[in-house]
């Protein structure tokens, strides 16, 4: 189990997908208007 503590404490590509994922329509339409 401390394994899966360790993975899940930093996840290599685990991260982006969920940081996209938790990432809003809303979310998304500031970004881009900062990033524009």
């Amino acid at each position: 189990m401390e394994n899966s503590e360790e993975e899940k404490k930093r996840p290599p590509e685990g991260e982006k997908t969920t940081k996209r994922k938790m990432k809003t329509a809303g979310q998304l339409e500031l970004l881009e208007k900062t990033y524009l």
